[in-house]
């Protein structure tokens, strides 16, 4: 059978916000007192949760500190998200229920797809501060499939990382990787069999 439900990384697969979090990470570091990440450093970084920010970036401060530093800082680099070519149509051509699972703070997940104008193709929308961990461990994805009712095992889940492979995986959900491409993601979507 089809997948039963869609599972969506946020960053990366349904906007680009590379540049939102670069200014955002570089802001935070100099609000709570350290020296900004470089370019190759941030990039290493991307798509890692926000635990993973403190260990590498904000050693002297605690998750929750780092995340209330970025949702205040978060809206002042709005104007940079940019929803990913094809991502619309792609969305309105799936019929399965959808979730969104980031490692982004669930409110800036809310925010940003409200933004994007692709909140409504949603049914739930999950952060690691819903469920208290970030990918790559499963329990957004087991939460998202709990909500729109559906087993992992049924359920396919389209990132474009390292993260979101594992967290499939330990979830027990289909994973295809996101290459700026939406041909192969439709393809697995709609396929008889789940890669």
């Amino acid at each position: 059978m089809p997948a039963a439900a869609l599972l969506f990384d946020l960053d990366g697969v349904l906007v680009d916000t590379y540049g939102v979090w670069e200014g955002l990470v570089r802001d935070t570091a100099v609000l709570l007192g350290y020296a900004p990440p470089g370019a190759g450093a941030f990039r290493s970084s991307w798509g890692q949760g926000i635990e993973d920010d403190v260990r590498t970036f904000f050693t002297r401060h605690a998750v929750d500190e780092v995340r209330a530093a970025y949702e205040k800082g978060y809206p002042g680099h709005l104007g940079r998200v940019k929803v990913m070519p094809g991502a619309q149509a792609a969305l309105e051509s799936l019929p399965q229920p959808k979730a969104v699972v980031s490692n982004t703070p669930s409110a800036l997940v809310g925010l940003t797809l409200r933004l994007a104008g692709l909140d409504r193709h949603f049914k739930t929308a999950l952060g690691p501060d819903d469920v208290g961990a970030s990918k790559p461990a499963p329990q957004m994805l087991l939460e998202a499939c709990r909500r729109l009712g559906a087993r992992p095992r049924d359920s396919l889940m389209v990132g474009d990382s390292d993260y979101d492979e594992k967290a499939a995986r330990a979830a027990g959900a289909a994973f295809v990787r996101f290459r700026g491409d939406w041909a192969p993601v439709l393809t697995a979507t709609r396929s008889s069999r789940i890669p």
